[in-house]
């Protein structure tokens, strides 16, 4: 069994797509739970505090401080809704962003759903028109977090049997 450092989930907790809402759930827990079957300590957030709180915001920073890796997991619209400056996953993500800047810990991106980075924005919906719209509504941090997705380390897949893969790459990841 490999030992390895804490490594962070990072997630939207719901979905808007209709039928798919518990989705970003499921893949974290997936995650963790294949993470742990390999000797490693996995987070993430399952404490009932109120999304946006500082309690929970002091709870992920301390997580953070003890974390060499985080898995920003994201599926189709999650960063759409990050347009508020205040979003809490944009936080989340900003946080991790910062760390990782800092050279304090190593970041690993996981897409599912899709995979066009623009879709993690505007959903999958055609309408040129819309999209446009979605990406202005984000402002600079929508530009800066699609190049972001072009330039770092992005893992995409559309099948939960290729969790474990996912896994394999993720620890990869950690012992460069």
């Amino acid at each position: 069994m490999i030992e390895g450092p804490q490594i962070l989930i990072f997630y939207r907790w719901s979905s808007e797509i209709p039928g798919a809402e518990q989705q970003p759930a499921v893949v974290a827990r997936l995650l963790a739970d294949e993470l742990r079957i390999y000797g490693w300590e996995a987070w993430i957030d399952k404490k009932s505090l109120t999304v946006g709180s500082q309690d929970l915001r002091d709870t992920i920073i301390s997580e953070l401080d003890k974390g060499k890796i985080a898995i920003i997991s994201i599926g189709v619209g999650d960063l759409g809704r990050c347009a508020a400056a205040d979003d809490f996953f944009r936080w989340e993500i900003d946080a991790v962003r910062n760390l990782e800047k800092e050279r304090k810990l190593q970041v690993a991106i996981i897409v599912h759903g899709t995979a066009v980075p623009e879709d993690l924005i505007c959903g999958k919906s055609k309408d040129i028109k819309k999209r446009r719209q979605i990406m202005r509504s984000l402002g600079p941090w929508g530009q800066d977090i699609l190049e972001y997705l072009t330039t770092h380390y992005v893992i995409y897949f559309n099948n939960i049997d290729q969790v474990e893969a996912i896994v394999h790459k993720v620890i990869l990841l950690v012992k460069e």
